[in-house]
């Protein structure tokens, strides 16, 4: 194993980089806690096609039943997406679960990226596993893999300081731990991945780890993602695991390279996407072409995950209303669509606001609003709306209106489920 580190893991007190200084991985959580579930399933303690609800685990879902442990896995359970960064304030972790990890749309139809997804396994984990999520994955996959650097919303002095446009951070946590609040050092995320390719491991029996890494069903082979990786299959007979994650504290990014027997890990303390591109230039040292390769991979994912623009047609034009769903309770809400393709949102008596960044990506209708919804979490932070609609028989407008922080910080994106229903011309009258 080669290891190198450079710059400060704490730059006010000069306290340099080792590879065992620890950083904030962000997303690599959700690889770490797919690991625990198929461990888990190879026990029989979890069937990957039960519902959560079979653990005790209850998930609001307002639109039809019946997701399953491997669709959380694969986030086609259509849990929306959502995270906290909490700096010390009185948090209750599974109340934040319970209220914003919301199904908005039938199990099984869309991959929607999603830490609550993710914060649902490691709640049927921490019920299964009979004691917290932080313990139980350090007792049976951390310290089993010989990963004793690592662990869930860690602090402490061998965690590295992060920076944001060259400021320190406070501390903080993040929730869902188990979709986004991992910290690891560069030692141990190399044995984390040296373990996916490990012939002789025994945590996870052979079929269960080759299920693991497989692209079986049509939506997992189109996004590429399954179990907390993505699964980059190449023409040339090579293949990639890839499992990143962006936060602002840290970035972390680990490339597994099966037919090389090659893994590389890299980290830093800032929010970077710098840390894939130095992965990619690394893995092409090892495996000729394969930068060209993972860039061609990354060009076709950000080519369909560009949204085209929102033309209305007539049947899209003029007045809906319906709800949002808040921890206080529903607030009524109208949105407004006009034929030149301005779309006006408003709650309550509320003044309607322009929604901006307009777009239709993969059949969502997206885009984003200089408005707020009061929430019990948010205080007074700045935010702002993002929109995340898809039309029910041309008649109905269901999704989530997502709140997101605006100030220096971040801090929140919590979503609400909200369904609107077109108005007819005799109501709209009437108002």
């Amino acid at each position: 194993m080669c290891e190198e580190a450079f710059g400060w893991a704490d730059r006010e007190k000069q306290i340099p980089a080792t590879p065992n200084t620890v950083y904030a991985a962000g997303s690599v959580a959700k690889a770490v806690t797919g690991a625990a579930t198929f461990m888990l399933a190879g026990k029989g303690k979890i069937r990957l096609d039960d519902e959560p609800e079979q653990y005790g685990v209850h998930v609001r879902a307002d639109a039809g039943t019946g997701m399953t442990i491997r669709q959380l896995l694969s986030m086609t359970a259509s849990i929306q997406h959502g995270w906290f960064y909490n700096y010390g304030s009185d948090l209750d972790r599974k109340k934040l679960l319970n209220w914003y990890a919301i199904g908005a749309f039938p199990p099984g139809q869309h991959f929607i990226y999603s830490n609550f997804s993710y914060g649902i396994l490691g709640e049927v984990l921490e019920r299964v596993g009979k004691r917290p999520f932080r313990e139980f994955m350090r007792g049976e996959v951390l310290n089993r893999l010989q990963m004793t650097s690592s662990g869930f919303n860690l602090a402490g002095r061998e965690v590295a300081i992060g920076y944001q446009a060259g400021k320190a951070l406070p501390p903080h946590t993040f929730e869902p731990e188990a979709g986004g609040g991992f910290y690891t050092s560069a030692h141990d995320l190399a044995l984390f991945g040296l373990f996916q390719i490990d012939s002789a491991q025994k945590l996870i029996a052979p079929k269960l780890m080759k299920e693991m890494h497989a692209l079986e069903t049509d939506q997992q082979v189109k996004s590429r993602y399954t179990s907390g990786w993505g699964i980059l299959n190449f023409e040339d007979g090579s293949s990639v695991l890839l499992s990143n994650g962006v936060v602002q504290a840290g970035s972390a990014t680990l490339l597994v390279l099966p037919k090389a027997g090659v893994v590389i890990a890299c980290l830093t303390n800032t929010g970077s996407d710098a840390m894939d591109d130095l992965a990619f230039q690394f893995a092409d040292l090892f495996s000729s072409g394969l930068l060209a390769n993972l860039e061609s991979a990354r060009k076709e994912v950000e080519a369909a995950e560009i949204s085209r623009p929102f033309h209305a047609d007539q049947s899209q034009r003029g007045s809906w209303v319906g709800t949002v769903d808040t921890p206080k309770g529903k607030l009524p809400v109208r949105m407004q669509i006009t034929g030149d393709d301005h779309v006006q949102i408003g709650f309550e008596q509320g003044t309607m606001v322009p929604v901006e960044g307009l777009g239709v990506e993969q059949g969502f209708l997206s885009g984003e609003a200089a408005t707020s919804i009061s929430l019990p979490e948010t205080g007074n932070q700045p935010s702002k709306l993002k929109l995340q609609l898809l039309w029910v028989d041309g008649n109905r407008l269901v999704g989530t209106a997502r709140m997101e922080s605006t100030g220096d910080l971040p801090r929140f994106g919590l979503p609400l489920y909200i369904s609107l229903s077109r108005q007819k011309i005799g109501e709209e009258r009437k108002e």
